[in-house]
């Protein structure tokens, strides 16, 4: 099985610094690592949540794909219930019809210490 891997000039660092692909192509999925939005400075939840859906964009798109590709969606999110209603309502701008499965799991914290959400991802290459 042949593996494509991608990066995004913003996340090279990480790939090197963790020992991680930023994302993988395989037998036309695309496995797409973790994602936050706190690459501006970003603090709210809001931001955070918008940020990444932009860096999941991004990533998708150096490999050729948009996020209407997207099939399964895996978020993570510190203080969930309290973020919840505002991380959907920036969902529902990003990702339409047909929707992607979706899988939200509440964490004590992510990667970076000021992160709220972190978004990973799987989208069809075809």
């Amino acid at each position: 099985m042949a593996l494509s891997r991608y990066t995004v000039k913003r996340t090279a660092q990480w790939e090197s610094q963790l020992g991680l692909s930023h994302a993988v192509g395989a037998n036309g999925l695309l496995f797409v690592s973790g994602v936050t939005g706190l690459e501006s400075d970003l603090r709210d939840i809001e931001s955070q949540s918008r940020g990444a859906f932009l860096s999941l964009s991004e990533s998708l798109a150096e490999a050729g794909a948009r996020l209407a590709h997207l099939v399964e969606l895996t978020t993570y999110h510190v203080d969930l219930r309290q973020n919840m209603e505002k991380f959907i309502e920036v969902k529902a701008a990003f990702i339409q019809h047909p929707y992607p499965a979706w899988t939200a799991l509440g964490v004590t914290e992510l990667i970076s210490p000021e992160a709220l959400v972190e978004i990973r991802a799987i989208a069809t290459l075809s």
